[in-house]
């Protein structure tokens, strides 16, 4: 049964009343700092990161980093008495791990640990792996949040994050200072002692989000300056990102805005191209990219005005929000109307599922030129779960199911995962530029790749088989009978091998080496083998 108009109004009610009480001062005079928000961080290079703080009265500022927790190799000091603190330490060494401490000139009053620390960016252009964790509309304060939060964190672990990029709406019913600090601050504690977030307004923020945030607007991290923390870019190894601003200005193709668009893709030499904002071009999720009343007209601004400039620039990706379900596209180009003119013959570029071990990887050209395609995201359910018609032509894969999407680039490949608030994988999907992903060598039967055949392949390969969809594996070891099909005949085939004797796997066996066979298998995933 849906929820009424008046219990949902009653919900907003008493959380105001809780922010209220969170904002009357306890009687008396505070006299001893500590730090009440943060420490978290901001626009990390490859050279440098912001540290910002919250203490409960203002006092100067101290950052202290080394190279072990406790160390002090380097301090940076303001003398400036504030509240609200924000120190750039510069001078670092690209992708190196930092651990820090915050505090006063006199005291220290956070850090110090295991918990405090930031690995800084690969040097711009590298093709070290990078991982980006995307959020949309997540700062519901629900239940279903934490879970969305938990889901990541045991998929991936808090130390493995590079790249936190939010599509908006961080905080429900609007981004007021109070709000944040309990649907974002409270909640993503502990990553965001670890790594910088990057965020797109979305329409339930408020003018609050860029008081409490650090980002460029002079190319502090690549790409052309624009001025403003509504809308920049951004340089991480290998990817240029692109954060737009769908919500609050001139979306014509003549505005600042869109303008500077088309300036900063001209200028940028990275492999990748990801662009991110908070109303998407195309849904049929609990908003209706058609309808030109919803939403004020900001889905068709962005389809008519800003994709034919992204794909004239070789965009990849396209994240977005606002629609609270979870929508991924075909490669597709040239879609900039309604959805009724999707044309499958000149637009849909590539019609498969882009899984590498379904109908294959999406493919590019190594260097991206005009409208060579890109994959579509909307992930709009990292909060709250809606429905709707979920028909968008446009789209492979439209669910509404509450989640995160996890990106995953490595040199000249990225693959796309969107983790369920169960932690399985409720999609997969892959880009390949330059030829088709590599045919590794491998060894057949050592399925988890260690180099050995024991139970733990025979388990990983029933995982494989039987699991939540997430391992992009290589497909040539799974088939340990030859067969040229992966199936329960296999891991019966590897446990008779390991356990009665039986025969061992077939070629190439205990040595790496590529399939003697031709079949439709590939080994399109890291084997182990060198």
């Amino acid at each position: 049964m849906s929820e009424s108009r008046s219990a949902r109004g009653g919900n907003w009610i008493l959380l105001f009343l809780l922010i209220l009480l969170s904002m009357v001062a306890t009687p008396g005079v505070v006299t001893a700092q500590t730090v009440v928000r943060g420490p978290y961080l901001q626009l990390g290079t490859e050279d440098s990161m912001i540290v910002r703080w919250r203490t409960s009265i203002a006092t100067d500022s101290r950052v202290v980093l080394g190279r072990a927790p406790g160390a002090a190799a380097l301090t940076v000091t303001d003398p400036t008495s504030v509240v609200d603190h924000e120190i750039l330490v510069s001078g670092l060494t690209p992708a190196t791990a930092y651990f820090y401490q915050v505090g006063t000139t006199t005291q220290l009053l956070a850090g110090g640990d295991e918990q405090h620390v930031f690995r800084t960016a690969p040097a711009v252009g590298a093709t070290s792996p990078v991982r980006v964790w995307a959020i949309g509309d997540a700062g519901t304060g629900t239940p279903d949040q934490v879970a969305v939060r938990d889901a990541y964190y045991s998929y991936a672990g808090l130390g493995s994050t590079d790249v936190w990029l939010m599509l908006g709406d961080n905080a429900y019913p609007s981004g007021f200072d109070a709000i944040y600090q309990l649907f974002l601050f409270d909640i993503y504690e502990e990553l965001l002692r670890t790594t910088p977030f990057w965020t797109a307004l979305g329409n339930h923020d408020t003018g609050d989000l860029f008081d409490l945030c650090t980002s460029p607007t002079a190319a502090e991290a690549g790409g052309v300056p624009s001025g403003t923390e509504a809308y920049y870019s951004f340089n991480h190894a290998n990817i240029h990102f692109v954060c737009l601003n769908s919500m609050s200005l001139d979306l014509t193709p003549t505005g600042p805005m869109l303008q500077w668009l088309e300036a900063d893709l001209a200028s940028h030499l990275q492999e990748w191209t990801i662009a991110y904002w908070h109303h998407p071009p195309y849904t049929k999720g609990s908003h209706d990219s058609d309808d030109v009343t919803d939403s004020g007209g900001r889905m068709r601004d962005m389809r008519e005005n800003a994709l034919p400039i992204l794909e004239a620039g070789g965009v990849d990706v396209v994240l977005s929000g606002h629609s609270h379900v979870y929508e991924r596209s075909f490669l597709i180009s040239g879609h900039h109307d309604v959805s009724t003119t999707f044309d499958p013959l000149s637009m849909l570029l590539d019609g498969g599922d882009g899984h590498p071990n379904g109908t294959g990887a999406y493919q590019k050209p190594a260097l991206s030129g005009a409208s060579q395609g890109a994959v579509f995201v909307v992930m709009g359910s990292s909060g709250k779960v809606n429905s709707g018609s979920l028909n968008h032509p446009a789209m492979f894969h439209s669910v509404p199911l509450l989640g995160s999407l996890v990106l995953d680039i490595e040199g000249s490949t990225l693959s796309g995962r969107m983790i369920g608030a169960d932690a399985l994988c409720a999609d997969v999907f892959q880009i390949v530029k330059g030829g088709p992903s590599p045919d590794f060598e491998f060894q057949r039967g050592d399925v988890n790749g260690s180099g050995t055949l024991n139970i733990a392949d025979a388990v990983s390969l029933l995982g494989v088989l039987f699991g939540d969809g997430c391992v992009l594996d290589c497909q040539d070891a799974d088939d340990v009978n030859d067969s040229g099909a992966v199936n329960i005949a296999d891991p019966i085939a590897l446990l008779n091998y390991l356990f009665q004797q039986g025969a061992p796997p077939a070629p190439p066996t205990f040595v790496c080496g590529p399939d003697p066979t031709a079949d439709a298998l590939r080994c399109s995933a890291e084997s182990g083998c060198p």
